[in-house]
């Protein structure tokens, strides 16, 4: 029987391990197709390319720093599922670090295509 993936089990930067609820979200960047409307017709494709993201809930406790998330520049960052498959961004980058509520807290970091690993 095939394995699903149901959730993230790890992410890392530069080699640090970040604790992340189990849902997130992912897009591996890269190459973008749509189609060019015009008053006549549609053509296409267009190209585009698209950073990649991945955007997870932190909950927040003593051990996590938003200052060193928030600093995180120019660094790898690797994400894992539960089936064992891994991509990672290099040259990543925080794109946002929001705000404390609830004990948890966004983290965005986009970069480059992803590769899988």
């Amino acid at each position: 029987m095939p394995k699903f993936t149901k959730r993230w089990s790890e992410i890392s930067l530069n080699n640090k391990r970040v604790q992340c609820l189990p849902t997130a979200r992912f897009y591996e960047g890269g190459m973008r197709r749509q189609s060019l409307n015009t008053d006549q017709k549609t053509t296409g494709p267009v190209e585009e390319y698209t950073n990649a993201y991945f955007e997870c809930t932190i909950p927040h406790h003593a051990g996590v720093d938003r200052a060193e998330l928030r600093a995180f520049i120019g660094g790898v960052f690797v994400c894992r599922t539960d089936t064992g498959v891994a991509w990672m961004i290099e040259d990543a980058f925080t794109a946002d670090v929001g705000e404390l509520s609830d004990g948890s807290f966004t983290l965005r970091v986009e970069g480059p295509e992803a590769v899988e690993l």
